[in-house]
């Protein structure tokens, strides 16, 4: 909120936000409605089609995927955070927390295919090789993981919304989690567009239109990067005092305050930051069912561990 109201900027108002977000979602609802009955008409799509895309998607396809499963909206404010925290290292460990996973799964994904190829998520292999007693355990894991997954996804995509519009509408320290009314309307209206519009298409097309929106958003992603990059590079560092702990943030991270005081961080708690971060998101993304889909949707395990390094190199 702070650098939002120092920064010198020209800023969206609330009903252009309003305009650009529904717009936005109604043209790519529209899109993905199209290609989603396009599927269900398919003579090939059936049930299982519908469920898990068996064998369809090729290695750039599985990709983009991976790389769109792991990089949702939240990295627009967490990956920073961690850099400005921990520095490099602490960045280090969170480009790696989101490649492991992936890496994993080339590797034990055609193992998981050879021994049951007509499986749909992780879950099902874990009913074949441990039973229900595990089976149940994993799968109450994994919906915990998801439900945390869509609440960082949706708080970033509604932050991302109120970073454009000017601070002095949607922001308030007074208020109740430092944002107006308009503002909390604002966010609750976006996270309810965007739960309509996903689960509207994906009810008509399955996981089939859900891989074909994972490649949009798998370049979205670049170009948007590509922007930010320009826009960071080109800012003028050094206004409103912002360029003041540089140093420290280069190297050893300006450190959380209320672990580390106001003495800054160390090597020590940047490698430990790392550490928690590679272990902490590996073990979470393992249960994630948005990577396990993958494994039974490529079209042959060469691929797959094709796509996984893709993934991997993209991300």
């Amino acid at each position: 909120v702070h650098v939002a109201r120092t920064m010198s900027a020209d800023y969206v108002s609330q009903g252009g936000a309003y305009g650009a977000v529904y717009g936005t979602l109604a043209v790519f609802l529209c899109i993905s409605l199209a290609i989603g009955y396009r599927f269900l008409r398919s003579a090939t799509q059936d049930s299982d089609q519908y469920l898990t895309a068996r064998n369809s998607q090729g290695i750039v396809s599985l990709s983009l995927s991976f790389f769109a499963t792991g990089a949702g909206a939240w990295v627009l404010f967490t990956v920073p955070e961690a850099s400005i925290i921990g520095g490099p290292v602490a960045l280090a460990g969170y480009t790696l927390s989101t490649l492991v996973p992936i890496a994993i799964f080339g590797w034990i994904g055609p193992i998981m295919r050879k021994h049951l190829p007509f499986g749909c998520t992780f879950s099902d292999y874990v009913q074949l090789r441990y039973g229900s007693l595990v089976n149940v355990y994993c799968t109450l894991v994994s919906l915990l993981y998801l439900c945390l997954y869509l609440t960082a996804e949706f708080s970033a995509i509604g932050d991302a919304v109120l970073a454009l519009c000017d601070p002095a509408d949607v922001y308030d320290a007074a208020a109740a989690g430092g944002v107006t009314d308009k503002g909390h309307r604002l966010k609750l209206g976006l996270v309810l567009g965007v739960s309509l519009c996903t689960l509207l298409y994906t009810a008509i097309g399955g996981l089939p239109v859900s891989l074909v929106t994972d490649k949009v958003q798998g370049v979205g992603i670049f170009l948007f990067t590509f922007l930010v990059c320009i826009a960071a590079f080109t800012a003028d560092s050094g206004a409103d005092g912002r360029s003041d702990r540089w140093e420290e943030v280069t190297t050893t991270g300006t450190g959380d305050p209320a672990a580390t005081g106001a003495g800054g961080s160390t090597y020590g708690n940047s490698f430990k930051m790392a550490f928690i971060l590679i272990s902490a998101l590996t073990c979470a993304n393992m249960m994630h069912s948005g990577f396990q889909q993958r494994v039974w949707a490529a079209e042959d395990q060469a691929k797959l561990r094709k796509g996984a390094i893709g993934g991997v190199l993209l991300t």
